[in-house]
Parts: structure tokens; C-alpha cells; sequence
């Protein structure tokens, strides 16, 4: 009988994050400006106005 050594990487989990640089907190990102948001509204409505709408011919 042949006894077989099976490697177990979760035995090294405790070490390998020991090793790892901390990951640095995310900063919140601010949205958009509600200038910036009716700037794009006035701008999508010019783009749907300038669409050619089939006939109903």
C-alpha cells in the first residue's frame, strides 16, 4: 500500500495573507452635478429631435 502526501494550500492561507500589502480604502466618488445632468438632458432631447421618425405610409 502506497500512502499519497496531498498538498493542502489552505494550510498556507494564514501565512500568504500575512503577506499581502493592506488593500487601501476606496474613497466615495461624488455623482454628477445636477449642472452636468441637465446639460446631458438638453443635449439627449436636441439628439431625439434630430432623429427622423418613419412615415406610418
Amino acid at each position: 500500500m502506497t500512502i499519497r502526501m496531498v498538498h493542502d494550500p489552505t494550510r498556507e492561507l494564514p501565512e500568504m495573507t500575512a503577506r499581502l500589502a493592506p488593500v487601501p480604502k476606496l474613497a466615495p466618488v461624488p455623482g454628477p452635478s445636477q449642472d452636468l445632468l441637465d446639460r446631458a438632458r438638453v443635449g439627449w432631447e436636441r439628439f431625439i429631435d434630430s432623429v427622423d421618425t418613419p412615415s406610418d405610409e
